[in-house]
């Protein structure tokens, strides 16, 4: 039996074999070849899923593991990228590395913002016809008030409430487009880009596929 060791080889597959070169009566011979590879220490990353469905207004999430590989011993640093319309935050953006895999969560939610709002009527949301009828109403009051009364200060004031009604509602008409519910991610799907760079060695990006329902 014999036994060899080194340090020496280099990253790689190798061929390796003895021979003898034959002493004492006893003929030369050449071992058959062993193949060996040698792993250069580093990681593997990977997510599970790699694609999720996220209802719209709603969160998901993947995990993801990393996986040190030839001895590999140092920690990682987790970040999502940025993605127009999703918010994306890991669960534990650390990572320590003791010879075993690490896990930690992507995890992904629709973006939500709060829409204008229409101006809201004892009887209802305004229409654009509803506005317009009190944008007029407003002013014909306004102005019959202002030709029977137009002489006293106290008249004038009975005026210019209206008047101000009026205005406050041609703002409302002009500038509360939007609905009163809140809008999210629209649906399709997106490719979110998450990054693990290690204490040593190269960083590697995983993409995690997210589908918007």
């Amino acid at each position: 039996t014999a036994t060899y060791t080194t340090t020496s080889l280099a990253a790689g597959t190798h061929a390796l074999y003895a021979t003898f070169a034959g002493v004492n009566g006893f003929s030369s011979a050449t071992s058959g070849t062993a193949t060996v590879t040698v792993v250069a220490p580093g990681y593997t990353a990977a997510l599970s899923p790699t694609a999720i469905g996220i209802p719209r207004g709603n969160s998901g999430f993947s995990t993801l593991t990393v996986t040190p590989v030839g001895g590999y011993a140092g920690s990682f640093t987790v970040a999502c990228g940025s993605v127009t319309g999703l918010k994306c935050s890991i669960g534990s953006s650390s990572l320590s590395s003791t010879g075993a895999a690490s896990t930690t969560t992507v995890n992904i939610s629709t973006a939500n913002t709060a829409a204008l709002r229409k101006p809201v009527l004892p009887f209802g949301p305004a229409t654009p016809q509803v506005e317009y009828a009190v944008l007029g109403l407003s002013l014909l009051s306004g102005l019959g008030l202002a030709r029977r009364r137009a002489r006293t200060l106290r008249s004038a004031a009975l005026w210019v409430l209206p008047i101000l009604l009026s205005l406050a509602t041609l703002l409302g008409i002009s500038g509360c487009g939007g609905s009163g519910n809140s809008t999210s991610s629209a649906t399709g799907t997106y490719s979110v880009p998450v990054t693990i760079t290690p204490s040593s060695g190269a960083a590697q990006t995983v993409t995690l596929t997210v589908n918007v329902l």
